[in-house]
């Protein structure tokens, strides 16, 4: 279901693995959006999806950072 991890830079994965990590992988399959703009490589719409959600507003900052990281593949300190 994740064959397009493998492809991703590290910070990419440090957030996808942080993001499966604090909201579960389970749900983080639910995220179907995203996870169409993962494989796509569509990154400002993979960082969109993941600000535009419940989840977000639950962890505020971290969800900004994780974005960010997707967005642009290099770490973010907010």
């Amino acid at each position: 279901e994740f064959l397009w991890f493998a492809d991703l830079d590290r910070t990419r994965k440090d957030a996808v693995i942080s993001l499966g990590f604090n909201m579960g992988v389970r749900k983080l399959t639910t995220f179907k959006k995203f996870i169409a703009a993962m494989v796509a490589k569509e990154y400002e719409n993979a960082a969109a999806e993941i600000l535009d959600s419940t989840y977000a507003t639950q962890v505020g900052k971290r969800a900004i950072e994780l974005a960010g990281m997707i967005r642009t593949g290099n770490a973010v300190e907010v």
